[in-house]
């Protein structure tokens, strides 16, 4: 059985665990909200060859281009981002990542892993 989805919600994650994460090739949803992530590093290019769905909301977030990285991941059709305190520098419509981005109003995982406390569950 191949991992699916990685849920790793407030448990201190820093960007470069993205690129030990990218090991994992079958990974179709990575759900990291309430980290300190601030940003997709380039030592993630080439990596999440399956990967769907990117939930950053409420990390470090502060520009379109500290997720530029993940333009590279093949199959990713939605990057969430919603609570990060994200500048937009010209219009989001002119990103190349600008149809798969949420900076809000997307819905979450429910309120297990608010408040704080730590969530990390694998399936």
């Amino acid at each position: 059985k191949k991992l699916h989805t990685l849920v790793a919600e407030n448990c201190g994650l820093r960007s470069f665990d993205l690129v030990e994460l990218a090991v994992l090739p079958a990974l179709r949803d990575l759900k990291l909200s309430g980290n300190p992530i601030e940003g997709v590093p380039d030592g993630a290019r080439g990596g999440y060859p399956s990967l769907e769905t990117l939930d950053l909301s409420r990390c470090a977030l502060a520009s379109m281009d500290d997720v530029a990285a993940a333009e590279d991941f093949p199959k990713l059709r939605r990057l969430l981002m919603e609570g990060n305190e994200v500048k937009l520098q010209g219009r989001l419509s002119r990103h190349p990542l600008s149809g798969k981005v949420s900076l809000g109003g997307e819905p979450s995982m429910g309120d297990e892993g608010r408040g704080g406390e730590k969530r990390f569950t694998v399936s």
